[in-house]
């Protein structure tokens, strides 16, 4: 945080292609942790009960464009982690009671990682298992499914196709032999 706050260059925040994109998995995991715990800071921070120390958290150090800056570090570097059972981990992060309300996008990122995973997750045992018993995170996906299959009109999805019309070949071959 304090780098952030005094501008000076955060290898955590930096270039995704420079700092983040060519890691290995382990240390792209440390790197999520650390922008997790930058933005959680950042709220907690910017959040305190008493109003001066609001009043001179703002006007001194911007702590929402640093909190926005973390969670934008964040969505760029999701698609970047190979590894199933670490996206699981950042959703059980980002989507426990305790974890800012205000999220600049975080939990619709996740839960849009794990939908176009879900195939890999369900081969992981390990990611499969973590995945499957927070409730929290599936009952997320479920409810952006649900919101997706509202977006479809209800003629479309409620409508099955039609059914191809099949010609009787034994009309056909009647039809053929009247005509010789």
């Amino acid at each position: 945080m304090l780098q952030e706050l005094y501008e000076v260059y955060n290898p955590t925040t930096g270039s995704i292609f420079t700092s983040f994109a060519l890691r290995q998995e382990v240390e792209k995991e440390a790197v999520m942790d650390r922008l997790l715990a930058l933005f959680i800071a950042c709220d907690k921070v910017s959040t305190p009960s008493s109003i001066d120390i609001v009043v001179t958290n703002s006007v001194k150090y911007n702590l929402e464009s640093i909190k926005l800056k973390a969670a934008e570090a964040i969505i760029d570097r999701l698609p970047f982690l190979h590894d199933a059972l670490g996206v699981i981990d950042i959703a059980a992060v980002i989507y426990d009671d305790s974890y800012p309300h205000i999220d600049c996008g975080l939990r619709k990122a996740v839960i849009s990682q794990i939908q176009s995973r879900l195939p890999t997750i369900m081969e992981d045992e390990t990611a499969w298992e973590a995945y499957s018993s927070n409730k929290t995170v599936l009952k997320a996906l479920h409810e952006c499914h649900c919101a997706s299959l509202e977006d479809v009109s209800s003629d479309e999805a409620l409508t099955p196709p039609a059914t191809p019309n099949k010609i009787d070949k034994k009309y056909r071959a009647q039809t053929r032999s009247s005509g010789a």
